[in-house]
Parts: C-alpha cells; sequence; structure tokens
C-alpha cells in the first residue's frame, strides 16, 4: 500500500501521513483488531515503515495463536451409560432409521430427454 501512497505523491497528490495510516488500519482483516485498537488508544505516530514493521510482528503473533486446530473424525460415538448427572438425553423408541431413499427421475421424462438429444444430433 506504501507503493500506492508513493505513486500519488509523484504524480502530485500527496496523501498526508494520518490519513495513510488510516487507511491501512481500516484495511486490515478483524485478525488485527487488537493491533489497531492498541494502535489507536496510545496514539502513536509512527512512520509508514515503522508501522509496516510492526504489522510483521503482529502477523507472526495471530499465526502462532491460531496454529490450534480441532480435527472432528466422521464415526461411530460410544454412548455414556449411567456416568452422568441430570437428565438422559436419549431418545427412546426411534431406534435406527431408514435412510430416505434416492429420487429418480420418472422413466418417461428421461426417455423423452434422451429422444430430444437424439433429435438434436440428426440435425
Amino acid at each position: 500500500m506504501k507503493g500506492y501512497f508513493d505513486q500519488l505523491e509523484k504524480l502530485g497528490a500527496p496523501v498526508s501521513h494520518d490519513l495513510a495510516t488510516d487507511m491501512i488500519l481500516a484495511s486490515l482483516t478483524s485478525d488485527y483488531d487488537q493491533f489497531v485498537m492498541h494502535f489507536n488508544m496510545h496514539n502513536m505516530e509512527k512512520s509508514i515503515n515503522k508501522l509496516h514493521e510492526m504489522l510483521k510482528q503482529a502477523e507472526q503473533n495471530i499465526r502462532k495463536s491460531t496454529l490450534n486446530v480441532l480435527m472432528v473424525q466422521k464415526g461411530q460415538f460410544k454412548k455414556n451409560k449411567g456416568k452422568g448427572k441430570g437428565k438422559d438425553m436419549t431418545k427412546k423408541g426411534k431406534g435406527k432409521q431408514k435412510p430416505k431413499p434416492k429420487v429418480k427421475p420418472p422413466k418417461e421424462g428421461l426417455q423423452a430427454l434422451l429422444g430430444r438429444k437424439e433429435e438434436a444430433k440428426g440435425q
């Protein structure tokens, strides 16, 4: 983004330091909310280059804090029988539910569709 500000200055439309800083901070993702709040609370008057260095450091800290991933595997789970407190939340009387059948197109519609494709090929 600093390159854009430099180009605007070369074209005769310089951007003030405060506006450039505000534009940079506004363009950050929500991951940087803590950084932006800290920056604004302490009224830091830093150069664009210093702000860039601070953002690089903040990015490294964000990466370290977001490395934890919870993996869930598809499969069966064991029911906790008689070990929990409170009400039993299991559904009774349901048993295994039958999977819903897949909807197939009617044969008449399929044959009509195939007939149209053959007619189109013949022309």
